[in-house]
């Protein structure tokens, strides 16, 4: 992954490849990714290179203000489109979501 627009610790917890040769890493950041918004105090980090190495998508996001942690990810090939799929653990509860506890689990499924 390139570095955020800061330096600052990201970690890559997991990764998945689709039937086409893309390759999504997924993580958490203490940091902001070029042309992405922190929301959390540890965002979660989703991004998605070609098969030649080229980056495709970046996705930045947590619930405001709480941390984020524990994140996967895995691809699925679907056609001419790929799914990323991210799971992990929450502090805090997503825009226009509830929040009950200490932690939460959380899924997604993003479109690169």
């Amino acid at each position: 992954m390139d570095a955020p627009t800061r330096r600052v610790d990201t970690f890559v917890f997991g990764a998945g490849v689709d039937g086409l040769g893309e390759v999504s890493l997924c993580g958490w950041t203490y940091g902001t990714f070029p042309g992405q918004t922190r929301t959390g105090v540890l965002d979660a980090v989703v991004r998605t290179y070609d098969a030649l190495g080229n980056e495709v998508a970046t996705h930045q996001f947590a619930p405001t203000g709480t941390a984020l942690h524990h994140q996967c990810c895995r691809i699925r090939s679907g056609g001419l489109a790929s799914q990323v799929y991210v799971a992990g653990l929450a502090r805090g509860a997503f825009a226009g979501q509830s929040f009950a506890g200490a932690e939460g689990a959380f899924a997604a499924a993003l479109s690169p």
